[in-house]
C-alpha cells in the first residue's frame, strides 16, 4: 500500500481533497495533517512514501518543512501543491522538493503526478543501477554556475544583467554560450554579441539551460572520451533542446513546463556520456545482472542532482510510446514527441514518414498542434541540414 501524507493548514480544504483522492485511489493510505511538526513526527515513525504539502501550514511554512524533510529523510518523495507559481522557482533553487503541482489541476492529474514520482523513485532504487553507477569514476556534478543562476532567479533584486554577469565571469563559458545561441538551432535573425543580449532575446530560462548543458559537457572535455562523438552529442543536445523549447511554446504550456522540457531535451543523451565514461573506467554492463539503458543511467544522475521529477522522468522515458490516457501536456510528452520525430522522420520530404509521424503526434496533441510541431521540426532540419527557408525560425 502507498502511504501519502497530505499537509495543509486549512483543515476544511484538506479534508475535501483527501476524500476526493481516496474515492479515486481507495488503495492509498492517506494521512491528513495540519502542522509541520505533525508531519515530521509521523514521517519519523516510518512507512511513508510521499508527503504532499501546501506552502501554508500551522507553525511552520511548507518551505521549511520540505527543507527539513530533504535533510532528515532524503529518501522520502516531497511534492508541493500550491497555487503560487513563484514558489516553484524558489523550491527548485534549493532543490527542496521533487515536484511542484498547481493546486488548480484536476484530481486525475494530481494523482497521476504522485504516482509518477512514486514509480520513478522505485525504479531508480534498483541495486544493479546503483552498482553500475558507483563503479564509474569522474561522474559529472551539477555545475555551480547553474546553482548560482537558480539562486539569482529567486532573489528580489534579480535582473537580466545579474544573470548575464554570472555567466560572464567564466570566459570559456561565455564563448560557448554565445556560440550556441548564434547557431542555427535557435534561428535568430541577428547575431548575438553579448550574453546580456542573448538573455534579452531568448529569455533567462533558455540561457540558463544552455549554460547548464555547456558546463556538463565541458566536464567531459580533456578526458579519454572520443572528441568527435562528444561534439556530436553536444550538437544533438542543443538541437533537441531548441525543439523542445519551441514545441512547448507552440503548445502554450506554462513556463515551467517549457523550462523542464528543454532541460530534459538538452540532457536527454547524458546517459550515453555515462556509458562512454563507464567503458573508460573499466565498467561493463556485462558485470551487472541485467542490461541498463542509457536513459535510465541519465535519469539516475539527474535524480542525484535533485533536478525536478518532470525532468528526470522525461529523460528516463523519452523513447517510450506515449502513455494513454493523456490528461495534460507534460515535459515527458514534449520530449517524447521530439525524440520520436528524430527517430522516425529521417527524411522530412518523405510523405509516408510525415503522415506516420503526424498520426503519432495526434495521439498526444490536437491535430492542429501536431501540424505545427511537424512544421517546426521540418524547418529546423532544413536550417541545419539543407536550404533554409526564410520563414524558418525556431527560437
Amino acid at each position: 500500500m502507498t502511504t501519502i501524507i497530505l499537509a495543509d493548514g486549512d483543515k476544511d480544504s484538506l479534508g475535501i481533497l483527501a476524500k476526493r483522492l481516496k474515492t479515486i485511489r481507495s488503495t492509498w493510505d492517506i494521512i491528513c495533517l495540519n502542522t509541520g511538526a505533525e508531519v515530521l513526527e509521523r514521517v519519523s515513525e516510518g512507512s511513508v512514501d510521499c508527503v504532499v504539502t501546501e506552502m501554508t501550514l500551522a507553525e511552520m511554512s511548507g518551505f521549511d518543512l520540505l527543507t527539513r524533510l530533504k535533510n532528515e529523510h532524503p529518501e522520502l518523495i516531497r511534492i508541493t501543491l500550491s497555487a503560487d507559481q513563484d514558489n516553484e522557482v524558489m523550491l527548485e533553487s534549493t532543490r527542496a522538493n521533487h515536484r511542484f503541482i498547481n493546486r488548480a489541476v484536476s484530481d486525475d492529474v494530481l494523482i497521476g503526478a504522485i504516482e509518477c514520482s512514486v514509480k520513478l523513485h522505485k525504479v531508480l532504487q534498483q541495486e544493479s543501477l546503483h552498482s553500475y553507477m558507483s563503479g564509474i569514476h569522474g561522474l559529472p556534478s551539477l555545475p555551480e554556475v547553474y546553482q548560482d543562476m537558480m539562486t539569482e532567479l529567486t532573489s528580489p533584486q534579480s535582473s537580466l544583467f545579474n544573470v548575464a554577469r554570472i555567466i560572464e565571469t567564466d570566459v570559456g563559458l561565455t564563448a560557448t554560450v554565445l556560440k550556441t545561441v548564434n547557431s542555427a538551432f535557435f534561428g535568430l535573425n541577428q547575431p548575438v554579441e553579448s550574453v546580456s543580449q542573448g538573455v534579452a532575446l531568448l529569455g533567462v530560462h533558455l540561457i540558463k539551460n544552455v549554460t547548464l548543458t555547456a558546463k556538463v559537457f565541458a566536464q567531459f572535455e580533456g578526458t579519454d572520451l572520443d572528441t568527435q562523438r562528444l561534439r556530436q552529442l553536444n550538437d544533438q543536445a542543443n538541437k533537441t533542446g531548441a525543439l523542445t523549447n519551441h514545441f512547448g511554446r507552440l503548445a502554450r504550456v506554462p513556463r515551467s513546463v517549457v523550462d523542464h522540457a528543454q532541460i530534459a531535451g538538452m540532457l536527454s543523451n547524458i546517459g550515453q556520456l555515462i556509458v562512454m565514461s563507464g567503458k573508460n573506467s573499466g565498467v561493463s554492463q556485462a558485470e551487472t545482472t541485467e542490461r541498463i539503458d542509457p536513459e535510465l543511467l541519465g535519469a539516475y544522475l539527474l535524480r542525484l542532482w535533485m533536478l525536478p521529477d518532470p525532468v528526470v522522468e522525461a529523460v528516463m522515458l523519452q523513447n517510450e510510446v506515449s502513455p494513454q490516457p493523456i490528461h495534460t501536456l507534460t515535459p515527458l510528452l514534449i520530449v517524447n514527441a521530439v525524440r520520436y520525430l528524430e527517430t522516425h522522420l529521417t527524411k522530412v520530404t518523405d510523405d509516408e514518414q510525415r503522415q506516420s509521424c503526424q498520426e503519432y503526434l495526434e495521439t498526444i496533441v490536437p491535430s492542429s498542434l501536431a501540424e505545427k510541431w511537424l512544421e517546426s521540426f521540418t524547418d529546423l532540419e532544413l536550417l541545419t541540414n539543407g536550404p533554409a527557408p526564410d520563414q524558418a525560425r525556431v527560437a
